[in-house]
């Protein structure tokens, strides 16, 4: 059995977020590198996943990208639903639309305040992807927010609308994947709130063992549940439709009026019992250079129970 590996880096979908990536080259490449093989999981999938926030001046060409990604994937009645809370969902596949080449242009690169490799912006920068490692079945976490002293979060289904209000708020994505065999993987997402002070939480994740944690308390969005099955290489970007609203509205924009967008790559799929993983290549023509993704503390994070 093989692992399947992309050829995409995520370093260039996080342009998408228009965060006009500094650490693109054109003169210098480097030949291909692997990391060491280890003993893993049939199942495991490697995710990359970062957020991106939106300078003010481009929400006019982020609007335009999204007429060049795929929407219609998604059955008619789900995206139906998702766009009534002010949620839209898309899969890029291996080219970047043009508006983000352009956006690519009024940016630079530094370091972050951690030292960490990012992508700057004209009003903001952000840290590059947080890769991680999935197991069939197993809940994740992404955090989509920082937390909120009180969010009001309204829902909608059908003719009825209810609304909340929650206090120390976070809003997170549950996620599980779910190899397919063949490459592609299953992912699903489902829109959380977690608020309060922290509870003590027993659970029993094994037979006979039961583990004491402090959570706080979640509030599951789980009519907004959303599935995509991607390959390798695919990026799956989320955001908040034109009209801000609704969970679209909590999750997808920020205190100072931006918006902010999540990308989830499907870096690689385990289908054999030794992991390798391809971290840099040479960029091709009218590409960008990829750069190794790194996790750090200041990029929501990907926790696992």
């Amino acid at each position: 059995m093989s692992l399947f590996v992309p050829r995409l880096s995520i370093v260039v979908l996080l342009a998408l977020g228009a965060c006009g990536c500094a650490l693109w080259q054109s003169e210098t490449t480097t030949e291909p590198s692997t990391l060491p093989q280890s003993n893993i999981a049939d199942d495991t999938v490697v995710l990359e996943t970062t957020k991106v926030r939106i300078p003010n001046m481009q929400q006019d060409a982020i609007a335009q990208m999204w007429l060049e990604v795929d929407e219609q994937f998604m059955p008619t009645s789900t995206r139906h639903h998702l766009y009534e809370n002010g949620i839209r969902v898309g899969l890029i596949n291996y080219h970047l639309p043009q508006q983000i080449r352009d956006l690519l242009e009024t940016g630079s690169g530094k370091s972050g305040l951690n030292g960490q490799t990012s992508v700057l912006v004209k009003d903001g920068e952000m840290p590059i992807a947080e890769q991680r490692r999935f197991r069939k079945g197993k809940r994740g976490e992404l955090i989509a927010s920082d937390v909120m002293p009180e969010l009001t979060c309204f829902v909608k289904q059908g003719d009825a609308v209810t609304g909340e209000t929650y206090y120390q708020a976070q809003c997170r994505f549950a996620i599980l994947t779910y190899p397919q065999g063949d490459g592609r993987v299953l992912v699903e997402l489902t829109p959380e709130i977690q608020h309060g002070q922290p509870q003590r939480d027993f659970s029993s994740p094994r037979d006979g063992i039961f583990e004491i944690a402090h959570r706080p308390r979640s509030e599951a969005l789980s009519d907004l549940t959303m599935k995509a099955i991607m390959s390798p290489g695919e990026t799956l970007i989320l955001g908040a439709t034109d009209e801000l609203k609704g969970a679209g509205k909590a999750f997808f924009s920020r205190a100072d009026g931006r918006r902010q967008v999540m990308l989830i790559r499907l870096a690689a799929s385990q289908t054999g019992n030794l992991f390798a993983a391809e971290i840099e290549k040479a960029a091709e023509p009218g590409e960008i250079s990829p750069i190794k993704a790194e996790s750090t503390e200041t990029y929501g994070s990907v926790s696992f129970d």
